[in-house]
């Protein structure tokens, strides 16, 4: 049966190995988010996608908002037929409480993280030694390649981890001739993450694939990060405010709040914003530096114009404070980074904070958020 986009079509499992096909037109350039709903109590389908040849496009078991519900999201390279198939997870029930719902939408495209496309070996992207890369699976059955290169006799470690709340990686390893060399589920230390460790017997180019280990996910929730390191080395673990690295990656911080970041790469940049209002007074600061950091913080308006910097103004050696005060009501952005900005190694962690002050006649005063003032050190 024809299905037409945003008119849900009812159906049943009436007899044993009832398969329901529907068709729908798809054009090229658009995503379609295909989905049950509105199951019986003994329903629990999978849905199969197919172009006009017969070639399985993707398929989904239990990956739609209601439990034991299907959903595909699938972007349309070339316009055409689009085949569905529907049927009971165990494909020998039927009865009464072996009804759904189907339906075909036309969605939002989730973004594709910056590395796609990546979606074979030919397209890999290469990953330095030592270094994450951040993924998602954009569409049902993404694919996402890495390479890097190797030298004979060094053991590497290639592991998945900051998984999104739908996603269960599988990393398998490839040859430079694409013959399959090995792979793992749930071997990292995250749950659900892998980690392969491996050492290769000659030098050369190797290909990772990480894919979702039922590969019909996709959408919020599938993002991964990816890495390969040598087993003697440290990674340096990104915080959990990352990506901060650009002022339209800015992430809040609240009044009298204070976040922990680090310099987990070389030149990263950690950008903060918070709401000023007219008038008021405030108080940026970092502390708790690591041994190994020199902040450097730097506070600009909106349009990127600059308005104060501080290198080594607080208490703390090596630590950075400004004080300032909003000539207007609006949003501003904080830049905080390792005064060489050439460098990411342990020990360059550091805490920021946002705090108003009050004019108090010949002293400053800090709020401290529980409904009292404290005397600043501050003059």
């Amino acid at each position: 049966n024809e299905i037409l986009l945003d008119t849900p079509q009812n159906h049943n499992i009436h007899v044993p190995g009832d398969h329901d096909w529907i068709f729908f037109m798809a054009t090229a350039g658009a995503t379609y988010v295909i989905e049950t709903s509105q199951l019986g109590g003994e329903m629990d389908t999978i849905i199969y996608l197919y172009d006009e040849d017969g070639e399985e496009l993707a398929q989904n078991d239990d990956g739609g908002e209601e439990s034991l519900a299907s959903r595909i999201t699938w972007d349309v390279n070339s316009t055409g037929i689009l085949y569905v198939m529907i049927r009971t997870y165990w494909d020998d029930g039927a009865g009464p409480d072996m009804q759904y719902s189907i339906s075909v939408s036309e969605g939002t495209p989730y973004e594709a993280d910056a590395h796609e496309p990546d979606d074979t070996m030919d397209q890999a992207s290469e990953i330095e030694i030592g270094s994450r890369q951040s993924h998602n699976l954009h569409v049902t059955g993404d694919h996402d390649w890495i390479s890097f290169q190797v030298v004979i006799g060094t053991d590497y470690v290639i592991e998945t981890s900051n998984l999104g709340d739908r996603i269960d990686t599988i990393v398998s390893l490839y040859d430079a001739a694409g013959h399959f060399v090995t792979s793992d589920d749930d071997g990292g230390d995250e749950e659900l993450a892998s980690r392969l460790t491996w050492t290769p017997q000659e030098d050369g180019v190797v290909y990772v694939l990480v894919r979702d280990l039922g590969d019909d996910e996709a959408g919020p929730g599938t993002e991964f990060g990816v890495s390969v390191r040598e087993e003697a080395t440290v990674l340096l673990v990104a915080d959990e405010y990352e990506p901060d690295d650009t002022m339209a990656e800015a992430g809040e911080i609240g009044m009298g709040e204070a976040q922990t970041h680090t310099i987990h790469t070389e030149g990263d940049h950690d950008w903060l914003s918070f709401e000023a209002v007219q008038g008021t007074t405030y108080l940026i600061e970092t502390s708790n530096l690591g041994q190994e950091v020199d902040t450097v913080v730097f506070l600009y308006d909106d349009h990127g114009e600059e308005l104060a910097q501080d290198d080594d103004g607080a208490d703390e050696p090596r630590a950075s404070r400004i004080t300032w005060t909003a000539e207007e009501t609006g949003t501003v952005h904080i830049l905080v980074h390792d005064y060489k900005d050439n460098r990411a190694q342990p020990g360059m962690q550091y805490d920021i904070s946002v705090r108003e002050l009050e004019a108090g006649g010949d002293e400053t005063r800090v709020h401290d958020y529980s409904g009292n003032w404290f005397e600043s050190p501050l003059p």
